[in-house]
């Protein structure tokens, strides 16, 4: 997209706009694999490489020498209705590879643009949920959505189950870590 599109479209705006669209969105919107941004003062890329059961965030400040930072992110993924209708479930890779909870601000809730729901989770959920027309939240009486956030559960036990099956006892613990679970006398692994 090359902006403006129109004259009268304020640019300054449109840009922060763009720049506030959190990398973490090239998780949910599958064809898109490469974001940049080009304006007054800004060129800055943010891309997604994936490779089973991961991805890596990256973004580049073209205007600077230096490389830019990225982020690893464990990912597992389902169908809800069928190939379309995709449910994801991403956990943020601190500096030592193990699993680190999103910020409270973070969007944790996307519906392929993050919305302003958060989950006590820490981790990002993806799903076609029905919304609202202002896209901020998801409908909390839909019985599809009911469904889509069963899934994320699903997903999330399995990406667990999977780390614990390849013996990664640490991470095991770092993805419990980030349940909201009070479980009497549990002290650990």
């Amino acid at each position: 997209i090359v902006l403006p599109l129109r004259p009268a479209i304020d640019e300054r705006r449109v840009l922060e706009q763009a720049l506030a669209i959190p990398a973490e969105t090239l998780l949910t919107l599958r064809s898109v694999r490469r974001l940049r941004i080009v304006g007054p003062g800004v060129d800055r890329e943010r891309r997604a490489e994936a490779r089973p059961g991961r991805v890596r965030l990256v973004e580049e400040d073209g205007q600077e020498s230096r490389g830019g930072r990225s982020r690893e992110l464990l990912v597992a993924e389902g169908a809800l209705d069928g190939p379309l209708s995709r449910v994801l479930v991403a956990v943020r890779l601190d500096a030592e590879g193990l699993a680190a909870k999103l910020g409270p601000e973070e969007p944790s809730l996307y519906c392929y643009l993050p919305t302003r729901e958060r989950t006590d989770l820490g981790v990002l959920i993806h799903a076609p949920f029905e919304v609202p027309l202002d896209r901020e939240r998801i409908e909390r009486s839909s019985a599809r959505n009911a469904r889509a956030l069963e899934l994320a559960g699903e997903l999330l036990a399995h990406l667990v189950a999977r780390v614990a099956a390849a013996g990664e006892q640490l991470q095991v613990e770092a993805l419990l870590g980030l349940l909201p679970l009070e479980l009497p006398g549990y002290h650990g692994l």
